[in-house]
C-alpha cells in the first residue's frame, strides 16, 4: 500500500512540475490598438477614409491570426442614401476581390499593421461632400487567433468622426486583386529541366487523373517525371481539416509548448491530429526520446520515431487559402499513388515534401534511383502556394 501511495505522489509531484513548465513558457497576447493614421481623400462621386490598424503580439509565443472581419454597423436608416464598402487587408499578402482574409503570423514582440480603408458613395452617382457624411461612423472588427492554446475569439470597436481625419490630397488608391510575382530559383543541376505547371485550386471534389489529363499530359514528354506536391495530393484524399472542427485534448495543448515556434506541431491542432494519426502513446514515446535525446545533443529523434505522418503535417497558414486555415495532413499510400499514375500515364512519378531550405523528402516514386529527383527539387519549384504550380515535370537531360 505504501508504495502505491508513494507512486501517486510522485506521479502527482510530476504533473505540478509539467503543468508549471507549461504555464511557465506563456503564450501569445495579441492586441488590437485604435486605428492610426487617419486620412480623407476626395474624388469624383467618392470619398475615401483610410487608416491602418495595428496588430501586436506582447506575448511569449507567436499567434496566428486565422481570420477576420471589418464591417460598419448598422443603424438604422442613417447610411440610406450611401454605398459604403468597408475593407482591411495585410499589405504583405496578396489583396483578393472577396475581401477574403488570409491567416497570417504575428512574432513575439513584433506588430503587423493592416490597412483599412472605407469607401463613401451616393447611390444616385452624384458627387458626395465632407459635409454630407455622418457625424459618427461605428466600425467592428471582429478576428479569432491562437497560439500554444486553442483559438481565441476577439471583437474591437472603431469610431470614425470625419472632423477627426486629416484631408489629403492625391488619387484614390485602388484595391487590386493581385498575386506578388515570385521570383525563380537557380536550379542546382542545369542539365536537368524542370517545368511548373500551373492548376486550380485543387480540392476534395477533383480527382487526380482529371488533373493530370488537363494539366500535365499536354506538357509533357517520353522520358518525364511527374513529381505532385504531397499536400496537393493531400487535399485531393480530403485529408484536410478545418481547424475550428477539432477539439484538441490535454496532451495536444501541453506537449505542443515543447515544440519550437515555427514547427507545424507547435498548434494544438496539429498536434492534436498526429496523436489521432499515429496514436497517443507513439506520440508520448516519442516525445520521451526525443526530449532526452535533446539532452545528448542528438535531433529529430521525435519525428525518426512518430514517422512520416507526423512529420507531414501542415499547420496554418503553411498551405494556400483557402486552405490556409487548415490541418493539412500528409498523404495516404504515396508510393501507390506514384505508381497508380505511371501505369495510367506512362510516365515515371513521385510524391515529394520539398521546401525553400533545400530539403526534398521523397515519400513515393516509381524510380529506384531517386537522387535524380533531389537534384531537381533542390531549388522548390513547385508552388502550392499562391504559385498555383503544385506540379513539376521533371525533364532529365537526353
Amino acid at each position: 500500500m505504501i508504495y502505491i501511495l508513494l507512486t501517486l505522489c510522485l506521479l502527482f509531484v510530476l504533473y505540478i512540475i509539467f503543468e508549471s513548465m507549461c504555464k511557465k513558457m506563456g503564450d501569445c497576447d495579441l492586441k488590437v490598438n485604435d486605428i492610426k493614421e487617419k486620412q480623407l481623400r476626395l474624388a469624383d462621386n467618392e470619398i475615401l477614409l483610410s487608416f491602418t490598424v495595428p496588430f501586436e503580439n506582447r506575448g511569449k509565443q507567436q499567434a496566428i491570426v486565422i481570420d477576420g472581419l471589418f464591417r460598419l454597423e448598422p443603424e438604422g436608416n442613417k447610411y440610406n442614401d450611401f454605398i459604403i464598402r468597408s475593407q482591411i487587408v495585410n499589405p504583405e499578402l496578396p489583396v483578393y476581390h472577396d475581401n477574403y482574409w488570409e491567416a497570417f503570423l504575428v512574432k513575439p514582440g513584433k506588430k503587423v499593421v493592416l490597412k483599412g480603408s472605407v469607401s463613401i458613395k451616393h447611390k444616385d452617382g452624384k458627387a458626395v461632400y465632407r459635409n454630407e457624411l455622418p457625424e459618427e461612423m461605428y466600425f467592428e472588427l471582429y478576428y479569432k487567433y491562437y497560439g500554444r492554446n486553442p483559438v481565441i475569439y476577439e471583437r474591437k470597436e472603431f469610431l470614425i468622426k470625419p472632423e477627426d481625419l486629416e484631408v489629403v490630397s492625391g488619387e484614390v488608391p485602388v484595391v487590386k486583386e493581385e498575386i506578388p510575382p515570385v521570383s525563380p530559383r537557380k536550379p542546382v543541376d542545369e542539365s536537368i529541366k524542370t517545368i511548373p505547371v500551373k492548376t486550380h485550386i485543387l480540392r476534395e471534389t477533383d480527382t487526380l487523373m482529371d488533373v493530370l489529363n488537363k494539366y500535365v499530359i499536354p506538357l509533357s514528354q517520353e522520358g518525364d517525371i511527374v513529381a505532385i506536391a504531397e499536400s496537393a495530393i493531400a487535399i485531393l484524399q480530403g485529408r484536410a481539416v478545418y481547424i475550428e472542427t477539432i477539439k484538441p485534448g490535454y496532451w495536444a495543448t501541453r506537449l505542443n509548448r515543447f515544440f519550437q515556434q515555427d514547427a507545424s506541431l507547435s498548434s494544438p491542432y496539429s498536434l492534436e491530429m498526429a496523436i489521432r494519426e499515429v496514436g497517443l502513446w507513439r506520440i508520448l514515446i516519442s516525445f520521451t526520446v526525443g526530449s532526452l535525446g535533446k539532452f545528448i545533443g542528438r535531433k529529430g529523434d521525435f519525428y525518426r520515431l512518430a514517422g512520416r505522418p507526423a512529420a507531414t503535417i501542415d499547420d496554418p497558414p503553411g498551405t494556400m487559402p483557402p486552405f490556409d486555415k487548415y490541418v493539412v495532413l500528409g498523404p495516404k499510400d504515396p508510393q501507390k499513388v506514384s505508381e497508380e499514375i505511371k501505369a495510367k500515364t506512362g510516365l515515371d512519378a513521385t510524391v515529394v515534401d520539398a521546401n525553400d531550405l533545400g530539403k526534398v523528402d521523397v515519400l513515393g516514386c516509381t524510380l529506384k534511383d531517386r537522387e535524380i529527383i533531389v537534384k531537381a527539387l533542390k531549388h522548390n519549384p513547385q508552388g502550392n502556394a499562391d504559385e498555383q504550380t503544385p506540379i513539376v515535370l521533371i525533364r532529365p537531360p537526353k
